[in-house]
């Protein structure tokens, strides 16, 4: 039944479909509620090793097709017919191979399916989503797209979360979904950054008016289709199961981890650089999973401090990070520049396009704003 249906649509049965299924095929005397909770079971499993579980499927459904091969050759050996049991020994080899023909890809037959979906980003980018800052979104073909990561490399108190920030309202104020996750700040500290930057005070001005505020976020929620959830966790609690969980559960178009190296790890290691590459290359596998981008910040190095521009080799704890996700960027400020109000973004790994570009900021710290600069002169 199940290789059947992969044959046909070229990936296992879900639930609902091989709870329909299942109809077909119970035995006399059955109820289909008897198989129900052994479906159940068997879903379970799918969310967090999803590959895993849909290569042990392949696996059975290939074992199933030798063995079946194997009984109906006993019978032909029984009737002389020699020469049909290696094609049926053939036959089931075969069937393994189609099954596995996902992991296959020809080059020259796909050459149609491939043009057109060249055509179809041209025409809209569709899937990705910008930053709001135009000259790093030319950089990665419009945004980040579903199934990539993001990283932004950056000292302490520089300007990561603010980074992230500005993305996640640029995606708001976009119409889309957003899930911003804290696992360091509290989610009250995080929703104060969010009003900053939405109505462009700070939080001394807020206060004075609180009802102004009130008035001017209804208006703003009245104007746009998006949506932000704010989801904390205490640092070093939260698994990258429960990460996909709420992704799941929240069903985001775009997610912000701030930051990932603050997840729990389940591997068990001495060396930090295992674990730190162990999140990252989970978080990766939980964007291409759910089919959603994924931002989030990694603290730089201490030789970092006394750098003007951070590269790949001021990534804290595992140089493999920037290698690991699709986009990385730093965010570097001298001393007089964070006085003044500027920053700079380096693009320090590209797997989208050209790299080692910088783009100058303009930072309000007061009001979490951060944009593109016009006068570049201004910075060091």
């Amino acid at each position: 039944m199940t290789k059947e249906f992969f044959k046909e649509h070229k990936e296992p049965p879900g639930k609902e479909a091989l709870r329909h299924k299942v109809k077909e095929f119970t035995a006399p005397g059955r109820k289909i509620g008897e198989y129900a909770e052994a479906i159940e079971r068997i879903f379970e499993k799918f969310g967090y090793n999803t590959k895993f579980y849909q290569g042990k499927l392949l696996e059975f459904i290939n074992r199933q097709s030798i063995s079946n091969a194997l009984r109906d050759s006993t019978i032909l050996l029984e009737q002389g017919e020699i020469d049909s049991i290696g094609k049926e020994i053939s036959k089931a080899i075969q069937t393994g191979r189609e099954l596995n023909s996902s992991i296959l890809y020809d080059y020259f037959s796909q050459i149609q399916e491939r043009a057109l979906a060249y055509q179809e980003h041209k025409a809209n980018k569709e899937g990705r989503l910008a930053t709001g800052f135009y000259p790093l979104d030319e950089k990665i073909q419009g945004g980040l797209g579903a199934g990539e990561t993001g990283v932004i490399i950056g000292l302490p108190k520089h300007g990561k979360t603010t980074t992230l920030v500005n993305m996640a309202v640029n995606a708001l104020l976009g119409g889309k979904k957003v899930l911003y996750i804290t696992l360091e700040l509290k989610k009250q500290i995080m929703a104060s950054k969010f009003d900053m930057r939405l109505v462009g005070k700070s939080l001394e001005d807020i206060k004075k008016k609180p009802k102004t505020f009130f008035n001017e976020i209804k208006r703003l929620q009245q104007k746009i289709t998006g949506n932000l959830t704010i989801i904390e966790y205490p640092t070093k609690l939260m698994t990258l199961i429960q990460l996909q969980s709420e992704i799941d559960h929240n069903n985001p178009q775009v997610v912000f981890v701030d930051y990932a190296s603050l997840i729990r790890s389940t591997l068990r290691s001495d060396e930090k650089r295992h674990i730190t590459s162990d999140i990252h290359e989970g978080l990766r596998r939980i964007a291409g999973e759910c089919n959603v981008p994924i931002w989030t910040a990694h603290q730089a190095n201490r030789p970092g401090f006394d750098k003007k521009v951070l590269g790949m080799e001021h990534t804290s704890e595992d140089i493999n990070v920037p290698a690991i996700c699709d986009i990385c960027c730093s965010i570097n400020q001298t001393p007089d520049e964070r006085r003044r109000g500027y920053a700079r973004l380096f693009i320090m790994g590209n797997r989208l396009g050209s790299s080692e570009d910088i783009i100058p900021m303009k930072v309000d710290w007061g009001t979490s704003h951060m944009n593109v600069a016009m006068d570049d002169d201004n910075l060091e």
